[in-house]
């Protein structure tokens, strides 16, 4: 058996999450065998329920956002992650990065990484009261 894969890229929003952002964002394009989970303000939400649940994230622009991506065929999560991500970026009013291969990331920029399932919980996951 393979060892599943999570993709996690966090970043500081450009600008708020609205109700159309969030309506956009749950159709984007390529990753549909994803699971795709945002989180922030220590909440999160599945990218399919955003437009019914963008509020309870809270995201103005400064805050942090987490994006993970699991379950995916193959390595399909990384692409998926990589688009989702930069649709959010380019709506929130961010610019989209270069995709400059071997380019590392510094405080403020575009960071990603790569988790083994099955690893640590995420602290930013609990669901409980704000």
């Amino acid at each position: 058996m393979t060892g599943s894969r999570m993709y996690v890229e966090e970043f500081r929003a450009k600008g708020p999450l609205t109700a159309a952002i969030a309506e956009d964002l749950a159709v984007t394009p390529g990753v549909s065998r994803s699971s795709i989970t945002i989180s922030s303000n220590g909440r999160s939400v599945h990218a399919p329920v955003l437009p019914w649940c963008w509020d309870v994230l809270r995201i103005e622009s400064g805050d942090l956002v987490t994006v993970t991506t699991a379950h995916g065929l193959g390595d399909e999560d990384r692409p998926a992650i990589s688009r989702f991500v930069d649709r959010f970026q380019a709506l929130t009013g961010g610019a989209i990065p270069s995709r400059t291969p071997g380019a590392r990331s510094s405080a403020g920029e575009r960071a990603f990484g790569v988790l083994g399932l099955g690893g640590r919980p995420l602290p930013h996951a609990d669901l409980g009261p704000p």
